[in-house]
């Protein structure tokens, strides 16, 4: 068995190695395959060329936040306007996904 190194980089100026995002991107990939997927089914629930792109966007932004979230975390110093603004993140997402859940349910 060989076993083979990631050298892969971000950037062309050889910025932090793809593998420190991928455990960000393993953390936030469901809910963003959740919520494209809930989005693609509402809308289009019998088409399969909208569910097979849908399954494309929810690769390309599941990489994306990944490196969104690794940079926003990790790289940033930690103090209060940051933990407050993740916090303001998290309360809006709570209520967005409070509002559409009673409003689906009515629907």
């Amino acid at each position: 068995m060989v076993a083979v190194q990631g050298t892969a980089r971000l950037g062309a100026e050889g910025g932090e190695p793809l593998g420190q995002d991928f455990l960000f991107v393993f953390l936030i990939h469901y809910a963003v395959a959740l919520a494209v997927s809930a989005f693609i089914t509402h809308w289009w629930p019998q088409s399969v060329a909208w569910n097979a792109a849908g399954m494309l966007m929810a690769l390309v932004l599941s990489l994306l936040a990944g490196v969104l979230l690794h940079r926003g975390v990790e790289q940033k110093s930690q103090d209060w306007r940051h933990w407050l603004f993740w916090v303001g993140v998290f309360m809006a997402s709570s209520a967005v996904a409070m509002h559409w859940s009673s409003a689906w349910a009515q629907a």
